[in-house]
């Protein structure tokens, strides 16, 4: 789907294709990652950038179909666990979903980050599987914003969904 697409797409406040909910932004691509003061409901303020789960997900997924990478095949489970927990919560409210994501995804996304360091200290740079740590690395903050406030989705999947 086009940016202009998912603009068209998005139910939420829609400003320069990018979709807002619940105080965080989404952006179809990760480029679009600065924080910038927005206007929602006649009220200015700075967001959070939410980044979707599923972009360093298929870059993972992207290097599995490529032959034998047991790296990307751990971290495409480490993310797979984090969306089971997700499909869990459907339905919850914002607060039992905070409660339940505090419990049982935060430390899996603890330890998710010290693959991270620990596989980008050993995989060269310039690799394939390299570049999609790098890309997980730089988008951290973004992709665990999910797990400070229930109203936030792990990606913009349901963002884009009309």
């Amino acid at each position: 789907m086009t940016a202009d697409g998912a603009a068209q797409r998005c139910r939420y406040l829609e400003l320069d294709n990018v979709c807002f909910a619940a105080g965080a932004r989404y952006a179809p691509t990760a480029e679009w990652g600065r924080k910038r003061t927005v206007r929602s409901e006649d009220t200015w303020h700075e967001s959070e950038h939410a980044m979707c789960s599923a972009h360093a997900c298929r870059k993972l997924v992207e290097i599995t179909r490529n032959g034998t990478a047991p790296i990307a095949d751990e971290g495409v489970k480490r993310i797979g666990d984090l969306y089971r927990i997700e499909a869990d919560l459907r339905g919850f409210d914002p607060q039992a979903r905070l409660a339940v994501r505090q419990a049982r995804s935060t430390p899996l996304v603890a330890d998710m980050q010290a693959w991270l360091v620990h596989h980008r200290a050993r995989v060269a740079t310039k690799s394939p599987l390299g570049e999609a740590l790098a890309y997980i690395a730089k988008y951290w903050d973004g992709l665990k914003l999910f797990l400070t406030d229930g109203r936030i989705e792990i990606d913009n999947t349901q963002t884009l969904i009309a």
